[in-house]
């Protein structure tokens, strides 16, 4: 049944609700509103990267390199003195210097190789043997110093080295005599090497 427009403006209806309901019709059903996404937690930051490892001081320079140094020492038998040493990654030499003039006046000079046995990162552990040579001027009096020895070197920095010696020494005054000593004896020294 097809009712006329005509007829229903006269009825009070609009001509607007009648198209408005006729192309409601024929239309397809509204879509549905699009989801909304689910609240993602915010993205975390990536970790910090790991601080960078402090580079070490043995990496600057090895202290078992081959160089020249200078210190003190004390020798077994007793005279002490400037210390020139020649260090390399399989023995050290150090050689003694030393002089005084207060009641007499005395020089000493003398030298002592070392054969490293077993090394670590900052330590090494050394044996040798040494030879001295000692003039008290105003007495007339020389002395002959030998020492059979074993030496601790700790390296405190790859430059800086603090010494401790042990062993047995002999002496001879003026080739008149000989003596040997049953103590065990000790000195130590510090030294300062150039690479």
């Amino acid at each position: 049944m097809m009712i006329c427009p005509r007829a229903l403006s006269l009825l009070g209806v609009p001509m607007a609700i009648l198209a408005f309901a006729a192309t409601a019709s024929a239309q397809a059903p509204a879509p549905q509103p699009a989801p909304v996404p689910a609240a993602t937690p915010a993205a975390t930051p990536p970790p910090a990267p790991a601080p960078a490892p402090v580079a070490s001081t043995l990496e600057v320079a090895e202290p078992q390199a081959t160089a020249f140094g200078i210190g003190g020492q004390l020798a077994l038998s007793g005279f002490g003195g400037v210390q020139v040493v020649y260090n390399t990654d399989k023995f050290h030499i150090d050689g003694l210097v030393s002089f005084f003039d207060e009641v007499d006046t005395t020089i000493s000079l003398g030298g002592r190789y070392f054969y490293h046995f077993n090394r670590s990162e900052r330590a090494d552990f050394s044996f040798g043997a040494g030879l001295g040579f000692t003039h008290i001027n105003d007495a007339d009096v020389d002395v002959l110093h030998f020492e059979a020895v074993g030496q601790i070197r700790v390296f405190l920095t790859p430059a800086v080295v603090i010494s401790t010696t042990f062993g047995v020494a002999l002496q001879s005054l003026d080739a008149d005599a000989v003596g040997l000593g049953t103590d065990l004896l000790g000195g130590a020294g510090i030294s300062y090497l150039f690479y």
